[in-house]
């Protein structure tokens, strides 16, 4: 993934997003977008494009990748946004019931990148 998503610091992203109760996000070097959204006792990770960088045939690829592989795939879940942002989300324990561990792992956010590529 060359910058190593765990660069990002996605634990810190999350504990912001939860303290302010707001959605965090941060532009990637690749030009993707990650996003954390405190949804109650979970949190939402998403890895997508913004509305301006969407490649249209990105949409039948993720869904066609993914169901070539929902073993790998199947927990990243495809988001169309109103404004025309698309998302590959995934539904995780907040932080609190993570007990110190990663929210996700490196191999997890690769998945992500690779179907969103």
């Amino acid at each position: 993934m060359g910058e190593a998503m765990v660069g990002v610091n996605l634990m810190e992203l999350a504990g912001y997003a939860v303290r302010e109760g707001v959605v965090a996000g941060q532009t990637l070097d690749s030009g993707l977008h990650l996003l954390v959204y405190p949804a109650g006792s979970e949190i939402l990770v998403a890895l997508g494009y913004k509305a301006d960088s969407v490649r249209r045939e990105v949409l039948s690829w993720v869904l066609r990748r993914r169901a070539g592989n929902v073993a790998r795939f199947g927990k990243w879940m495809p988001a169309l946004m109103a404004d025309g942002a698309f998302y590959v989300v995934r539904r995780i324990q907040s932080i609190e019931q993570r007990d110190g561990l990663p929210l996700l792992s490196e191999d997890e956010m690769n998945d992500a990148e690779e179907l969103i590529s």
